[in-house]
């Protein structure tokens, strides 16, 4: 049941000029039920719209599922209402929140399973990721992340940590425009996703609209059958 909470910025984490991580907390915490690959409506008193009502947007959760001494939101900066983030609310301002939302959920850990985001689209990836590394999920996990630049890539060091702990997580992130000293791949994502996926697995796509679309069609055209493309719409 999404629930209706005055929450506090506890603490914002600046990870490149347009991108930040807002960290919320709030009496009751440990008892917000959400599930991996959700989201929360997110305003403030002093952002308020043409007919004097807060403006809304959507952010995904960050946390895993037992992840609950803190709300975590990975944001970047464009117009309007994420500005205003950026530009006025600082630690210890109260936003509002309402949540959890959204049906962008994992379908258990029978099969290998493929994430592939964009940008801020990492988001909900994360949560999955951290929650079946939780639950155990003894499947190969792929997860491929692209960038315009190497600065916005969120949660690097948590991913290449990770694929090295673990022989079973494969980290492919890419970085695409102003990439001066990246070593690694340089292309988009629907480029060279056939080199790694060859068989119908479930997939999961968050990312700006032209890209969840290029990686569906190249999906598709590798075999990966319609009921295995799940996509979280953003943007």
């Amino acid at each position: 049941m999404a629930e209706k909470i005055r929450a506090t910025v506890q603490e914002i984490k600046i990870i490149s000029e347009r991108l930040r991580i807002f960290r919320l907390v709030w009496e009751g915490i440990e008892n917000f039920n959400f599930k991996a690959g959700q989201f929360v409506m997110l305003s403030s008193d002093d952002f308020l719209d043409e007919g004097n009502k807060p403006v809304k947007r959507a952010y995904s959760i960050v946390n895993a599922e037992h992840e609950k001494s803190y709300l975590e939101l990975c944001i970047s900066k464009q117009q309007y209402f994420s500005k205003f983030l950026f530009e006025e609310i600082k630690e210890g301002d109260v936003l509002n929140l309402e949540g959890p939302f959204g049906t962008f959920l994992l379908e258990g850990c029978e099969q290998n399973i493929t994430f592939i985001a964009g940008g801020t689209g990492i988001a909900p990836m994360v949560s999955f990721i951290r929650t079946l590394r939780r639950e155990g999920c003894d499947k190969d996990i792929w997860l491929f992340y692209s960038t315009r630049k190497e600065e916005d890539m969120a949660y690097r060091k948590e991913f290449e940590e990770y694929a090295k702990e673990n022989k079973k997580f494969h980290y492919i992130p890419s970085c695409t425009r102003a990439c001066e000293n990246w070593k690694g791949r340089r292309e988009r994502v629907t480029e060279f996703l056939h080199e790694y996926i060859t068989t119908d697995r479930p997939c999961y796509i968050c990312g700006p609209p032209a890209m969840d679309q290029a990686v569906k069609d190249k999906l598709r055209e590798i075999g990966v059958s319609e009921k295995n493309i799940h996509v979280e719409k953003w943007g």
